[in-house]
């Protein structure tokens, strides 16, 4: 193929901020070599536009697999801490250890069975993991929100 016509450089600072608008880091860290390698290997504009597309696939692609292979590791936040400390302070409280396995039966969305109270009605509340709540009172007998 016979190369293009050469054009104008552009600015190496223009380019260098349009590699990192397109998130091309691998195009752009390596962009002098990368021409040179073509320059020595007497590319077209067309085929050193796909020999910069190759490497740069085959660098995203090298990462992908490099950060889907690295163990995950959770941070202790003040929020987790908290977390714990007050599960302590429950079991202290109950002056008992807490039974994992009955423990996590209270996270359903579905309830335990219970007797109609006297009244008539109950109280649901629901927690979120942030810890806000909402309380509604429902009338069981004729399952309407009261």
């Amino acid at each position: 193929m016979p190369r293009a016509k050469k054009t104008p450089d552009v600015p190496v600072d223009r380019l260098d901020e349009m590699l990192v608008r397109l998130k091309l880091s691998g195009i752009r860290d390596q962009l002098d070599s990368l021409l040179d390698e073509a320059a020595r290997s007497n590319l077209s504009t067309r085929e050193t536009l796909a020999m910069l597309c190759e490497r740069e696939i085959a660098r995203k692609d090298h990462r992908r697999i490099d950060m889907a292979l690295r163990p995950v590791r959770f941070e202790l936040t003040d929020q987790t801490r908290q977390a714990i400390d007050e599960y302590e302070k429950l079991q202290k409280a109950l002056k008992a250890e807490i039974n994992e396995e009955a423990w996590e039966t209270l996270y359903s969305a579905v309830s335990h069975p219970f007797k109609e109270p006297a009244s008539g009605k109950i109280a649901v509340k629901v927690i979120n993991h942030y810890g806000d709540e909402v309380l509604k009172v429902y009338d069981v007998r004729d399952a309407r929100e009261v």
